[in-house]
């Protein structure tokens, strides 16, 4: 019985490594396509690429890599097997790797059921439930099932599997950088959209940005997708968030040679600082994409959080009305997440009057947690912003203040009393504490 077709699977592999067409390939195979070992060695190396940072290589240093096997690398040069150049040709090659994915899983699980039924007292119902789930892996086209089965027929296999679950490390959250929430909730959650609101100028792009810092330092790979600002404005706004110097000088170029000295030293230390061999990625696409177009472009370096600055700057389709376009990408953004195992962070407006945000109910109906404030003149003045929480799914909503600096762009914690509490007893508002050190 035939398993696998090395051709094809060495077609695909020099069709991402040698045309544009890689994101597509990503978005419908996996490592469980593979059933030829030199195909699958050059499709891991390419992902150890991606999660690494870097750009895929061509089959032709490929063919050089000593970190793959002699077979390996005489299979990605070799000119029989060249690559796809159509849509069309790789939904076909895809099909054929799924039909034979499909066969070795029913045979492994066939051969292990046999297996068990030789025993002397088999778990017959044990092994039909099995079967049931590689029947229904096999139709998912994906390595993990979609269904769980709760009933007598698996109780221990349940119980096990809570067990392993209770005793399991959680590695779903991710800290935000912010103590109170990160101390309530332990941070962002894989799968979850979190949506930041407020009104305009308020810094929505550099409340993203200072919680991509936080969590690219704590060992997290972050990406922010921005139709907001270019690539060179976000860099001078990160340049001066991580050096404290202000940002004015940085953006007319009026910097002391101590004020550069601090900026290189303090980029150098931010990039170094890192946990990991991961990345912070920022992304200013000259097309107009959706939610699912980057998501298809992503997938393949493996993010865990990803910002998109903002929801009404997305395409937008024909026919239809912006609430309606925000609540198709809010939606997007939700099935996205679940699909990149990331958290999706989506920025959008806020309404300080009617204390919602702007457009579209349905954002908040596909978010976990929903971040709002307000940006008026008593924020102005005090420097210090009070986070609402209008929504968060499985934990308690509540209020928690952060203190910013728009000079430097970055956003701290703020343990202080309530600009509120403190106008009671002084009569004014507080007044704004610069972090700020060079300017």
């Amino acid at each position: 019985m035939k398993l696998f077709d090395s051709m094809v699977e060495l077609q695909l592999v020099r069709t991402i490594c040698d045309t544009d067409q890689k994101a597509l390939i990503f978005s419908k195979i996996t490592t469980e396509y593979f059933g030829y070992t030199p195909a699958l060695e050059v499709f891991n190396r390419i992902v150890v690429f991606l999660h690494s940072g870097k750009q895929v290589t061509t089959s032709e240093i490929l063919k050089n890599d000593l970190a793959l096997s002699e077979e390996a690398r005489a299979g990605i040069s070799n000119p029989v097997f060249r690559p796809f150049l159509g849509e069309a040709d790789i939904e076909t090659a895809c099909a054929i790797l799924a039909k034979y994915r499909k066969a070795r899983i029913i045979l492994t699980a066939a051969t292990n059921a046999v297996e068990i039924l030789k025993q002397k007292d088999p778990d017959v119902d044990g092994v039909v439930s099995e079967m049931e789930s590689i029947l229904q892996k096999c139709h998912s086209g994906l390595a993990k099932n979609e269904m769980m089965h709760y009933s007598k027929v698996n109780l221990e296999s349940l119980k096990s599997e809570i067990n392993k679950d209770l005793d399991r490390v959680d590695t779903d959250c991710i800290p935000t950088g912010f103590g109170k929430f990160d101390r309530e909730t332990g941070g962002f959650r894989r799968k979850q959209v979190i949506a930041l609101a407020s009104t305009p100028g308020g810094g929505k792009s550099a409340m993203a940005l200072q919680m991509m810092i936080s969590q690219y330092l704590m060992g997290f790979n972050v990406c922010l997708v921005s139709y907001e600002m270019d690539e060179l404005e976000i860099r001078y706004r990160l340049l001066s968030n991580c050096s404290l110097v202000n940002h004015r000088d940085i953006n007319l170029k009026r910097l002391s040679a101590r004020q550069r000295q601090i900026i290189n030293e303090r980029f150098d230390e931010l990039i170094t600082g890192t946990h990991g061999n991961n990345r912070l990625t920022i992304w200013t696409p000259e097309r107009e994409l959706n939610v699912p177009e980057i998501a298809l472009e992503l997938k393949p370096y493996g993010y865990d959080v990803i910002y998109i600055d903002y929801l009404s700057l997305l395409k937008q389709a024909p026919g239809k009305q912006l609430w309606e376009v925000l609540g198709d990408h809010a939606r997007a953004a939700k099935l996205a997440a679940n699909n990149l195992n990331a958290a999706m962070v989506v920025l959008a407006q806020y309404d300080d009057q009617e204390n919602k945000i702007k457009y579209s109910k349905a954002i908040i109906a596909n978010s976990n947690f929903v971040w709002a404030w307000e940006h008026g003149q008593k924020e102005k003045e005090s420097g210090i912003i009070e986070v609402k929480q209008l929504k968060a799914r499985g934990a308690d909503t509540y209020s928690f203040y952060l203190q910013k600096d728009f000079k430097v762009f970055k956003f701290m914690d703020y343990f202080g009393p309530s600009p509120e509490e403190i106008a009671k007893k002084t009569s004014e508002l507080p007044k704004m504490q610069q972090l700020s050190t060079l300017s």
